[in-house]
């Protein structure tokens, strides 16, 4: 029979809310992987078939971009058998914007993508040039891409730790 190893904890909002349906997974350098989704009370248990004595995981959660809330970070080098592993969700951060052609004109009707390692979002300019992606960026480095009159043109936008952990909303131009 295999051998089963236990890594578990809870996911709550900035509130302290458990928060439900959460996808936590694990994986290892081994490529030992593992997920489980949180319960009513914001709890979950990952489990680790045929554990090697040594193997350490990377843990984190995923939530699709439409919750709009975000880790502030990833737990590493987790060893199997380890409780309270919990992670903290923030809202996320505003990205927004205008879009202008080489004349310096708003450019109206313009696709605009948001990507990075883990994200990617869409938009288009309304009738002023103006985009906002709304709160639905987590930490990292994002770049903002367009194509303007035949040429793109992209920006990063970096979000920190500190910029979830804000007393109030986050908007980044």
């Amino acid at each position: 029979l295999p051998t089963v190893s236990i890594i578990k904890g809870k996911v709550a909002d900035q509130d302290g809310n458990p928060m439900k349906d959460v996808t936590v997974y694990a994986n290892s350098e081994s490529f030992r992987y593992s997920y489980a989704y949180t319960d009513e009370n914001g709890e979950y248990e990952l489990k680790i078939l045929d554990h090697k004595a040594d193997e350490k995981y990377r843990v984190q959660v995923s939530l699709n971009s439409a919750a709009k809330l975000f880790p502030v970070e990833i737990q590493s080098n987790v060893e199997v058998g380890t409780e309270n592993v919990n992670f903290t969700l923030y809202p996320g951060v505003n990205v927004y914007g205008d879009i202008r052609n080489a004349a310096g004109e708003k450019a109206a009707n313009v696709q605009v993508w948001a990507s990075s390692s883990s994200q990617w979002n869409s938009s288009r300019t309304n009738e002023n040039g103006e985009f906002d992606f709304g709160d639905s960026f987590g930490i990292g480095t994002h770049t903002v891409s367009a194509w303007v009159d035949g040429q793109q043109v992209s920006q990063s936008i970096e979000v920190t730790k500190e910029d979830l952990q804000s007393d109030g909303p986050v908007s980044k131009k």
